[in-house]
């Protein structure tokens, strides 16, 4: 069985630019754990956060991996 590590990473290769909220769609646990492991993936130069404007409010930060 994979980690939910994995599943994170492999989800953004199948698809770059996703959200918490896609991430944990995919790997079926809540966001708050998915910020968890995305921090640690972050720390890990794994992936990149960048931000996106999608209208009036903070933007929201897309994840994907790094070269």
């Amino acid at each position: 069985m994979k980690s939910t590590r994995e599943k994170i990473l492999l989800s953004l290769v199948k698809k770059p630019q996703s959200t918490i909220s896609d991430l944990a769609s995919v790997v079926s646990i809540n966001s708050i754990s998915v910020r968890h492991h995305i921090n640690s993936l972050l720390a890990e130069n794994l992936i990149k956060a960048d931000e996106e404007r999608h209208g009036v409010g903070r933007p929201r930060l897309v994840y994907s991996l790094t070269e």
